[in-house]
């Protein structure tokens, strides 16, 4: 959330972000953050199936300054339903280079488009996060494995006291 925040701070454009992480076993995408420009509005930060597919086949970030002829979005029911103008979306990678999250957002507003410089902006912030997320799941990773190591020792302990020390 606190990343969606920064970057509505930055970007007067956009009216809805999202946030999407693959689950780790089935590679579905689950939304973990989304913002609305207008505080009011609850309804869930939808993504293009469109968008979605192609940043995380290509690993690259995609903008579309105007999804109505935008040729890579016709036909997208979900832009259309959500009245989307603008739209841009990068990729979250991992250590090994691969895909395991996308930061999306998109104006509603004809008149607030994003451009070139604008994805530049947001490709660098999804590159932090992606860094800051996984510093947070190594730390994780590690954590547990210290406290794996901890409860093999206290077993261990368990055991010698259990063992006689004269046959």
């Amino acid at each position: 959330p606190r990343v969606l925040d920064t970057l509505f701070g930055i970007f007067f454009q956009a009216d809805r972000g999202g946030i999407m992480l693959l689950q780790k076993d089935s590679n579905v995408p689950i939304p973990v953050a989304q913002r609305h420009r207008n505080i009011d509005d609850s309804e869930s930060v939808r993504i293009s199936r469109v968008i979605l597919d192609t940043v995380l086949r290509t690993n690259s970030a995609i903008l579309s300054a105007n999804t109505a002829v935008d040729p890579r979005l016709t036909g997208s029911d979900s832009i259309l339903a959500e009245t989307i103008q603008s739209t841009m979306s990068a990729p979250m990678l991992g250590v090994d280079g691969k895909p395991f999250g996308i930061i999306h957002l998109d104006s509603q507003d004809q008149r607030r488009r994003f451009c070139p410089e604008d994805l530049q902006l947001l490709v660098a912030v999804a590159s932090q996060a992606s860094h800051a997320f996984e510093n947070a799941r190594l730390l994780t990773v590690y954590m547990q494995k210290q406290q794996q190591d901890e409860e093999m020792k206290i077993s261990a302990q368990v055991q010698r006291a259990l063992i006689p020390e004269v046959l």
